[in-house]
């Protein structure tokens, strides 16, 4: 055979394979995105594949009730829940009791919804009393706890679980801050030791209570709780300063007297 015929050859080969590949890839991607963003069909069963972040998948876990044939998830924007002719699903788990027929979303950014007299906090059923949560933006509380987003926190009282009053101040505190009865939260962690009676926010994220200073939910427990302030370093970075240690978040420098000469103090 020519050798220019076998070249030719060749590249109709490449090709038809080539096209080949990008029909399986795009039937593959429909076939998946028919399921929504994290549940997917492998082997015949369905699983729920949770994600580490945007772009990343961490873990996956089969959905043995899940009938194949009927199964479909809700839509992309709600893709956490998903149903099948028997069952409505919540990140793969069967909320007991939830008619598909009927079944509806309440709250999407607290994970509520509704299945005829039955209510469901993500996948669990919380006993007819969805008008008892109570949604404090990031957090939330209902009977069972308090939240953030969707996560319970351990230990928190959902009876005395409020909002941390923040002062106006030029040093703008951009986290997300709470308290119960007994201790005060930040971004969802507790702040370990924290006495919530007694603990006022300084700014830019650092507070004091009547034990010891904090930046976020990191104690600093070589800050001088009685001295320390938040203020700028002449460059206008904001900084903690004690009157003898710098703070830049939570590492701390020696305030040599250089340094001092370039903070603004506030006392």
């Amino acid at each position: 055979m020519p050798a220019k015929s076998v070249v030719k050859l060749l590249a109709i080969a490449g090709a038809v394979m080539f096209l080949g590949v990008c029909a399986l890839i795009v039937l593959g991607f429909l076939f998946l995105r028919s399921l929504g963003a994290h549940y997917e069909i492998a082997g015949g069963k369905v699983s729920w594949v949770a994600p580490l972040n945007h772009n990343i998948r961490r873990t996956r876990h089969e959905v043995p009730e899940a009938d194949i044939k009927t199964f479909r998830a809700f839509s992309w924007s709600h893709c956490q829940w998903a149903s099948d002719k028997n069952h409505v699903y919540f990140e793969g788990r069967v909320l007991r009791d939830a008619d598909p027929d009927d079944f509806e979303i309440i709250d999407t950014v607290n994970d509520l919804s509704r299945s005829g007299n039955n209510e469901y906090k993500r996948s669990q059923k919380i006993k007819n009393d969805v008008e008892k949560f109570v949604s404090l933006g990031a957090y939330s509380t209902d009977i069972h706890g308090a939240y953030w987003f969707n996560y319970l926190l351990p230990g928190a009282d959902a009876k005395t679980f409020r909002l941390f009053e923040t002062v106006d101040t030029e040093y703008k505190n951009d986290a997300a801050w709470a308290a119960d009865a007994s201790t005060v939260w930040c971004n969802g962690h507790r702040l370990e030791g924290s006495d919530s009676q007694t603990f006022r926010l300084l700014g830019y994220n650092y507070g004091v209570d009547k034990h010891r200073v904090y930046y976020e939910w990191n104690p600093l427990p070589k800050a001088n709780r009685e001295t320390f302030v938040v203020t700028y370093h002449q460059t206008k970075y904001v900084i903690g300063y004690d009157g003898k240690y710098i703070w830049n978040f939570d590492s701390r420098t020696k305030a040599t007297a250089e340094r001092k000469e370039l903070v603004r103090s506030e006392q």
